[in-house]
């Protein structure tokens, strides 16, 4: 089902999500709600109602939605955790400053990455993760054993030197990771240590650190 639109608003969203719930919440298999826009807490409230009764769901694209970052992970874990492969949710935001939302956002990241079975695709581009968000997403998928020939996207998220350092520490462990795409997070300055630990990692096969470097030099 695509629902790909911005002027798909609260009212429409919540007919959206009602409709759904009452005739495929046991058989949908994709989604896509790319690039809504207007949606309200009281949409989102539905929506994330749909998403709890969705047990079937593989594939799910929220990319440039309204819908807070935080807020999408207990949804989840609660419908489609056993049967997700692809989860796009790039250019998403946090509701408020993201130095706020820490606490709120990642230890639910934490606890949906685990017991995921079939999850190989995240893209999470573009959405300025902080920090001990990364850290718990890393965490998540180093400890969940089930997972295999992950795709991950993590392109445009501010990661800066301390997000590279913090991934160069952790990437011995992430060994479910074949692809990870690093693109424009401006660390150049540890990327040195990045590739160093890329050296006999069995995981990682595909690496794109492109539009990391200070073009002024």
């Amino acid at each position: 089902a695509v629902v790909s639109t911005q002027s798909t608003g609260d009212r429409g969203l919540k007919m959206i999500a009602e409709s759904f719930k009452q005739s495929c919440s046991s058989s949908l298999l994709s989604l896509t709600l790319d690039r809504c826009t207007n949606i309200k807490p009281e949409g989102w409230a539905c929506f994330s109602d749909l998403l709890c009764h969705l047990v079937m769901l593989q594939e799910l694209s929220l990319s440039e939605t309204a819908i807070p970052l935080e807020s999408i992970w207990t949804p989840l874990l609660h419908g489609c955790v056993g049967q997700i492969k692809k989860l796009n949710l790039s250019h998403t935001k946090f509701s408020v400053n993201k130095n706020n939302t820490t606490s709120t956002c990642c230890n639910k990241v934490n606890r949906f990455i685990v017991p995921c079975q079939d999850l190989n695709y995240i893209d999470l581009s573009g959405c300025k993760l902080p920090s001990d968000v990364l850290k718990l997403l890393i965490s998540g998928l180093s400890d969940n054993i089930l997972l295999t020939d992950v795709f991950l996207n993590l392109s445009l998220c501010e990661l800066g030197i301390s997000g590279i350092r913090l991934l160069a520490s952790q990437l011995p462990s992430l060994t479910n990771v074949t692809s990870l795409i690093l693109k424009g997070n401006e660390g150049e300055g540890e990327l040195a240590t990045l590739l160093a630990a890329m050296h006999g990692h069995k995981g990682v096969k595909h690496l794109d650190i492109s539009d990391n470097f200070n073009k002024t030099k």
